[in-house]
């Protein structure tokens, strides 16, 4: 019930971060209102579950992490918005890339430093 309870506040800083940043517009790809209210619920969904798992670890602990573990594989998949017509390649630390890196923007490795 701790474990939930702890996944619960979690879900609901995650949630509020993410309100906070629809309606302040600090996302890369600006929503309308109806897709915020979208992605709002879609995100927030997490919350409810959290409060079920929370009643059901009264009954059933393995029932309990079950439903955490199904919220989990839910987050998993992008729920996000992108732009029209744009494929998502993947994850990049590198701002600007879109998950592809050229030449110029690869960090030299220590051995490229040294003194020849």
């Amino acid at each position: 019930m701790v474990y939930q309870g702890v996944l619960e506040g979690m879900s609901l800083s995650f949630g509020t971060l993410f309100h906070w940043s629809i309606w302040r517009k600090h996302l890369k790809i600006a929503l309308t209102p109806s897709a915020a209210r979208a992605a709002s619920i879609r995100f927030g969904a997490g919350n409810i579950a959290y409060l079920v798992a929370i009643a059901v670890a009264f009954l059933s602990a393995p029932a309990s992490l079950l439903i955490s573990g199904l919220v989990a594989a839910y987050y998993v998949f992008e729920h996000t918005p992108a732009r029209p017509g744009e494929a998502q390649p993947g994850y990049s630390l590198i701002p600007g890339t879109g998950g592809r890196q050229s030449p110029a923007d690869v960090v030299p490795g220590p051995d490229e430093y040294r003194a020849h």
